[in-house]
């Protein structure tokens, strides 16, 4: 299971999105709950997917959203969480 930098999102239901046209540039994930209506109408996802997906979403905004976890979730081959860490100290 391929899974991008938010726990219970797939990777596979993130390109739906954008081959669906809801997601066009990474900032648009973090608006996604906006867009319900679209999401659940997409092959292959529905309610139950929208609903972990917006919960995923909105549940990672209400807490704290650290800098290394959004250049890890960009799905860079090789940089994950780690690397982030230590490239972004750098930064």
């Amino acid at each position: 299971m391929v899974k991008c930098g938010v726990k219970g999102v797939r990777i596979e239901t993130i390109a739906k999105l954008v081959q669906a046209g809801v997601v066009t540039c990474l900032a648009d994930m973090w608006t996604v709950s906006d867009r319900y209506d679209h999401i659940v109408a997409i092959p292959g996802l529905g309610e139950s997917s929208a609903d972990i997906l917006c919960s995923a979403i909105d549940g990672k905004l209400k807490g704290r959203l650290w800098d290394w976890e959004i250049l890890a979730s960009g799905g860079i081959t090789g940089v994950g969480g780690s690397l982030s860490k230590e490239a972004l100290k750098v930064w």
